[in-house]
């Protein structure tokens, strides 16, 4: 039915909740101004689930978009604590309904950015809930985007450090190019809760134009803050099964873009 409605370009003018299967589990999805989450990922429960049986914990959700992974973590570990973070307040507030839609407990989200400190930057989106929206300008061509607007950041760090007692099992970080910023902005975190980090580093493409020198440079400095704290780096497939690699490497595969750091006391 959505298709349907999406393809007359009437999506937008209905206000309606769905049923849909994730992991198992069924959620009751918002269709509101155009918006609804999807499934992506069929990778993403399995790799969860897999992590969480080694260390259960929090779950760190950086990028929340739509809520697609809160509704992985919540289809596979219902208990789990959840804190995610989502600077779109388009986004924010949808994942909100969703959330109180299919009473998931322990969520909290904060409409709010991950970085290195605290600032107001730019969100570069090509729509209203763009699941490839940027803080970081230059990394991709500028017509890419057709909009921009203002999102406060904060050091992960600021806001995870004063949790009580419940320690971090995992990071999920899906934030188009700023994944440096963040884990920079949340090592104390890192060293005290060791946790895995799920993330998406984006391929370089080419390093002969100033956008592939740029990430090239920017992997290298998440490559060396993990070898420093002695975490491996494996890529994840469409099966969840893990190759380690030393390094991200250059390569033009959007396929080869998803990753798991694992510490070194906790292989998986």
């Amino acid at each position: 039915m959505l298709w349907l409605l999406e393809r007359a370009h009437l999506l937008r003018h209905v206000n309606l909740t769905v049923h849909h299967d994730v992991a198992g589990r069924s959620f009751r999805i918002p269709v509101k101004d155009g918006l609804h989450a999807m499934d992506a990922e069929p990778w993403m429960d399995k790799l969860i689930a897999r992590l969480l049986s080694i260390r259960p914990g929090g779950f760190v959700d950086v990028g929340v978009n739509l809520g697609q992974t809160l509704m992985k973590l919540k289809a596979v570990a219902p208990d789990a604590p959840y804190f995610g973070f989502e600077p779109n307040p388009r986004c924010y507030c949808y994942v909100s309904d969703l959330i109180a839609l299919n009473d998931l407990r322990d969520c909290k989200v904060y409409p709010v950015a991950l970085g290195e400190r605290p600032e107001i930057v730019q969100l570069f989106q090509g729509s209203a809930a763009d699941a490839g929206a940027s803080l970081v300008e230059g990394f991709r061509r500028e017509d890419h985007y057709s909009s921009r607007q203002f999102v406060t950041v904060f050091p992960g760090d600021q806001i995870l450090g004063g949790r009580a007692s419940q320690q971090l099992s995992i990071v999920k970080i899906d934030v188009e190019g700023g994944e440096r910023e963040v884990i920079k902005g949340m090592a104390a975190t890192i060293d005290r809760d060791r946790p895995f980090i799920i993330c998406e580093v984006l391929p370089v493409y080419d390093t002969s134009d100033s956008i592939g020198k740029m990430r090239l440079e920017r992997q290298k400095e998440i490559e060396d803050f993990l070898r420093k704290r002695q975490y491996s780096i494996q890529r994840v497939d469409d099966e969840a099964r893990l190759t380690k690699v030393s390094e991200f490497g250059i390569h033009s595969q959007l396929s080869d873009s998803n990753y798991v750091f694992a510490p070194a006391e906790r292989p998986v």
